[in-house]
């Protein structure tokens, strides 16, 4: 995760979704407790119990999720097949974004009033 500048990883087995270890289980479930991330598997430390989310549910939903989980990612799925992960900055971008072009149509419509 490191490398890659990354917050998680999903855990995967034959294809299949399993969970997702992130950088709050790492420190929590590894750091603080004194193990060693060499002797510790990912399906030790994983959340698996996380809500699934599909490509068409709003950016508002998974932000509501989220909050009431306290939770930072979320598992994107089609059916069964896992196909993303989506995080709590991707929407915070989002949601900022649309708050931009939300102003801008404002100030063009202000501008063109007058």
């Amino acid at each position: 995760m490191a490398d890659q500048n990354i917050g998680s990883v999903m855990v995967m087995s034959n294809g299949k979704y399993l969970g997702l270890v992130t950088e709050r289980d790492y420190s929590r479930k590894v750091a603080l407790q004194g193990k060693s991330s060499t002797d510790t598997l990912a399906k030790e430390i994983m959340s698996n119990n996380l809500p699934r989310v599909t490509p068409v549910d709003l950016v508002e939903y998974c932000m509501q999720l989220m909050s009431d989980k306290n939770i930072r990612y979320l598992p994107v799925f089609d059916n069964d097949l896992v196909i993303g992960i989506v995080s709590i900055n991707d929407l915070v971008k989002e949601t900022i974004l649309a708050q931009q072009e939300t102003i801008s149509h404002l100030k063009d419509y202000l501008h063109s009033s007058l």
